[in-house]
């Protein structure tokens, strides 16, 4: 199902006047602060600890 965005709902970069996109991780373009990489981590061993906890319940 197709559902256009009108033309004027969408937001102009007021730098340059190019319609901007969402912050999304779609190709190399997506923007990172510094604390992004520390958050990936963080989320990473939280998700292992959750994993392994699942596992030893299972046993």
């Amino acid at each position: 199902m197709k559902m256009p965005i009108p033309t004027e709902l969408i937001p102009i970069c007021p730098d340059d006047g190019l319609p901007m996109t969402m912050n999304l991780r779609a190709d190399e373009n997506f923007v990172e602060d510094a604390g992004c990489s520390t958050k990936i981590s963080e989320r990473s061993i939280c998700l292992n600890a959750d994993i392994g906890q699942v596992l030893r319940d299972l046993l």
